[in-house]
Formats: C-alpha cells, sequence, structure tokens
C-alpha cells in the first residue's frame, strides 16, 4: 500500500503514515528540487511534520521505507 500523505492541502501540520514497516527518510523539496527538510530514521511508521514555516505552494515529498520510495505531491496553503 502506498504511504498517506495528509492533510493536502495541508496548513500547519502534514502527517506521514505507512500501512506497513517503518519510515527511513522523509524528504521535502520545492519544485526546483531544492531540499527543505529532511527526516531520517525516524523508526516509526508514523510522522508529523509542521509546515508552518514553509511558504504556500506546491512540494515534492519523497517518503522512503524498506519497501522502496514514493514522491508525493504536498499542496500547502
Amino acid at each position: 500500500t502506498a504511504p498517506r500523505l495528509f492533510p493536502n492541502p495541508a496548513n500547519d501540520m502534514v502527517t506521514i503514515q505507512l500501512a506497513q514497516g517503518t519510515l527511513e527518510e522523509v524528504t521535502i523539496m520545492d519544485m526546483k528540487g531544492s531540499i527543505l527538510f529532511t527526516e531520517k530514521s525516524a523508526a516509526t511508521s508514523t510522522l508529523e511534520i509542521a509546515t508552518n514555516t514553509l511558504s504556500s505552494g506546491l512540494y515534492l515529498v519523497k517518503i522512503t521505507s524498506k519497501n522502496g520510495s514514493t514522491v508525493k505531491k504536498l499542496l500547502v496553503q
């Protein structure tokens, strides 16, 4: 199952949730590919990230676990 990213669009906080396994790394990038946030080896299946420091706009969230990595779009309002 794909990781869940909610709420999307986000205001102050976004939650990333895996159905199984644990998160190894989460990276938030702007559309130019600049890394704005990285969290490594959270060793949990759920991670909450504050988005209130990000400007309004579209971001890419790369979610890596033992099952591989996925990139999802995140809209911050």
